[in-house]
């Protein structure tokens, strides 16, 4: 079942820099105390650069199992 879906908006930081956050993700209900969470982040640093790499985004994907006491 779905419980709700939801948008991200927000700020991101990592050693090289911190960068504008925007997204979408849901949650799930999977049985008794538990919930699926699934989320996706594109994260747009603009000036920084991360100097390992030379990029200046990065797209994640999240899938967690939570447990509600």
């Amino acid at each position: 079942y779905l419980i709700s879906p939801y948008a991200l908006v927000g700020s991101a930081e990592r050693p090289w820099g911190t960068g504008f956050a925007s997204g979408a993700g849901a949650a799930f209900a999977i049985g008794g105390p538990y919930e699926l969470d699934v989320r996706y982040m594109h994260i747009n640093y603009h000036a920084a650069i991360n100097p390992t790499t030379g990029l200046n985004s990065e797209d994640l994907v999240r899938l967690a199992v939570v447990r509600h006491f």
